[in-house]
């Protein structure tokens, strides 16, 4: 057991959980500030989103392609516990705390209908 967060990563999506590859960010990202030792910033947010939206339609092909992928956790302090969804530009700094991500899909063209929403979280 190594120091960071672990290569492996847990994707919930309705009543389903896959272990599988964390999302890009923080391996990226590590490899990116050894090599240049923090000499320059780099977003890599968007990249470490795209990467994980690729996964999960991979390990999700029964999300519809026409559906709009959310990420969503409750694990950090800031969370209080609640479903929180997590922006673009938090991403990189809250992918190599958490552990988990909960997908949601809501069908596209539809952003307020509740009805389309399909939920990947779970009462436990």
């Amino acid at each position: 057991m190594g120091a960071g967060p672990s290569k492996t990563f847990i994707y919930t999506y309705e009543q389903k959980q896959v272990l599988a590859e964390r999302p890009a960010s923080h391996l990226v990202r590590s490899a990116y500030k050894t090599r240049l030792r923090k000499h320059f910033k780099l977003n890599l947010g968007p990249f470490a989103r795209k990467s994980a939206t690729i996964a999960v339609r991979e390990l999700f092909p029964e999300i519809p392609a026409h559906h709009t992928i959310s990420f969503y956790t409750s694990e950090l302090l800031i969370c209080h516990g609640e479903t929180t969804e997590i922006s673009s530009s938090a991403w990189a700094d809250a992918i190599p705390r958490l552990e988990r991500l909960t997908v949601k899909s809501l069908a596209s063209g539809s952003p307020g209908d509740r009805k389309s929403f399909f939920d990947g979280s779970r009462k436990v």
